[in-house]
């Protein structure tokens, strides 16, 4: 079967194939870290007083965040690639069931131990006292939404794996669009200004995962999900964390260094 959109990189010049893998993946971490940026320009343009404060307070903690989805979904994404690379489509099936299922619910868990926590979070990484209650109220949107953005996190890992790293940048790309224009409704139009960014933002991110869902789902991939590929298996998770928390704990380093010196300073 004649795969269109994954990188085959056993065959052919290496660099060329390489830099089809880099380049989208390189844009999608950027992008994800704009979301925030995007957050920040219109609330500054259009918000009332403190609301850009309030947006940027949650600067690095949005950025430690998108690190452990990263990371930990990285560690799926590599097993995803081995079972590929040896054409083991049942066991590839199952690691991107268990990796998909087990971010949905870290998500879930992460999300519940951040609102109970926002507030000590916030007066950790040094947020003046007249923003932070616009500031939990960003930081509690964004962690009720963590749930759909890890789904979106290890959607694109999977596919990242297959070596398409086109799909989740252009998804990503609909998402960024769709979170300018919902800023600016919810801030001009509607007149909220924080929790309306923090909405903007989530819901994007919720149309991301929809549309890599369903890229998964579909036939122009080897992976084509289905409902019975939907089994978690305990053997796979360990794995997954393992490889998960080291990776994020590489890419997380300056933003712990951030909350660190950040916190040293409040």
């Amino acid at each position: 079967m004649k795969k269109r959109y994954e990188i085959n990189m056993t065959k052919g010049p290496l660099l060329p194939e390489l830099l089809q893998f880099i380049l989208p993946l390189m844009l999608s971490s950027m992008l994800q870290i704009a979301f925030n940026a995007a957050d920040l320009i219109v609330v500054g343009r259009f918000g009332r007083p403190h609301s850009m404060a309030a947006v940027g307070a949650n600067g690095a903690m949005i950025n430690l965040i998108i690190n452990v989805l990263m990371g930990l979904a990285t560690g799926g994404g590599v097993l995803c690639a081995r079972y590929y690379g040896a054409n083991q489509t049942d066991k590839l099936h199952r690691t991107v069931s268990t990796t998909l299922i087990t971010g949905v619910i870290g998500g879930v868990i992460t999300g519940a131990l951040g609102l109970a926590l926002t507030v000590p979070l916030l007066r950790l990484v040094g947020s003046p006292d007249e923003v932070l209650p616009l500031a939990t109220v960003y930081l509690r949107i964004y962690f009720l939404g963590l749930p759909v953005m890890a789904l979106y996190n290890f959607s694109a890992a999977a596919l990242r794996a297959l070596g398409n790293t086109r799909q989740p940048l252009i998804y990503l790309a609909i998402a960024g669009v769709l979170n300018v224009i919902m800023n600016l409704f919810f801030v001009i139009v509607v007149g909220i200004d924080v929790a309306g960014v923090a909405i903007a933002t989530v819901l994007s991110q919720a149309v991301g995962a929809f549309w890599i869902l369903r890229f998964l789902t579909g036939s122009k991939t080897i992976l084509r999900l289905r409902k019975e590929h939907l089994r978690p298996e305990g053997r796979v998770i360990l794995p997954v964390m393992g490889l998960g928390i080291s990776t994020f704990v590489m890419l997380s380093t300056e933003s712990l260094l951030s909350i660190s010196f950040s916190s040293s300073l409040a």
